[in-house]
């Protein structure tokens, strides 16, 4: 992403798509808790501020993996504010752990629609009919796969009384899924600290920090003194080293492992 004149913040989407000031100082604010959440009432005020740019009713987060079987091994969820009886009836039922989607998304890990979900699926699973049971008919499902060293990915389930299905959902919520990722790993995974056997070039260190700075790659061009393809070819890299999606996961990636320097 790329913070310019501190009144716009891009996506790492469409090239045409900006958030404006208001919705880019939330965001950043967001991500800043992020990299300092250190409890589960810190992550759920995380969510009480995103629900000031993408508004929704009830939010939990799930710390899980697939097993070799390909069955859902769920290791922590976090209630952000759903109801109680609902939570206490996934768990009681392993609901969550025998859900298509679920184990759907802990091997895609991508964007979701519920309304979508439920028609790939065809009948409804116990899960699915229980959601609507509680009235949570529309939503969004979205995480981010296991960091390197680490053995959990995430999924975060958002109600919605309303889809908004636009390029600024969208692009918000993989801007900020990321780093919300970082933050459940911080408080349940484990291993908070070394890099986990990734190894970067100083090149590749000057980049990450330059990218953690919200610079862009013709910025970084200009700073460096190299051309702006040689910059994507070394952001490229990064990337793959850290295995993220994007340039603000690679960011929440590196300051998990101890890569770059969060003040």
């Amino acid at each position: 992403m790329s913070h310019r004149r501190g009144t716009t913040l891009r996506s790492e989407g469409p090239p045409s798509l900006f958030l404006g000031h208001a919705d880019a100082l939330a965001l950043l604010e967001i991500i800043h808790g992020c990299v300092h959440c250190e409890s589960e009432e810190n992550l759920r005020r995380l969510f009480f501020k995103l629900q000031g740019l993408l508004p929704f009713e009830h939010a939990c987060a799930v710390l899980g993996r697939r097993d070799d079987r390909g069955d859902v091994v769920v290791e922590h969820i976090v209630n952000v504010n759903c109801l109680e009886q609902f939570m206490n009836e996934c768990k009681e039922c392993n609901y969550l752990q025998r859900s298509a989607l679920a184990r759907e998304h802990f091997q895609s890990y991508g964007l979701k629609f519920w309304v979508e979900a439920r028609r790939e699926l065809g009948q409804p699973t116990e899960l699915v009919s229980m959601a609507l049971d509680f009235g949570m008919r529309s939503g969004y499902t979205l995480g981010s796969k296991p960091l390197p060293a680490a053995r959990h990915g995430s999924m975060f389930c958002l109600s919605v009384p309303e889809v908004r299905r636009d390029e600024r959902t969208e692009t918000l919520l993989g801007l900020v899924v990321p780093h919300l990722h970082l933050a459940l790993c911080r408080l349940f995974d484990g291993q908070r600290s070394g890099a986990g056997g990734v190894v970067l070039s100083a090149r590749e260190k000057d980049i990450l920090q330059l990218m953690m700075q919200g610079k862009s790659s013709w910025d970084m061009s200009v700073i460096i003194g190299i051309s702006e393809s040689t910059v994507n070819y070394h952001v490229y890299h990064v990337m793959q080293k850290l295995e993220a999606i994007n340039r603000p996961q690679a960011v929440a990636v590196a300051a998990r492992l101890g890569l770059v320097e969060v003040n």
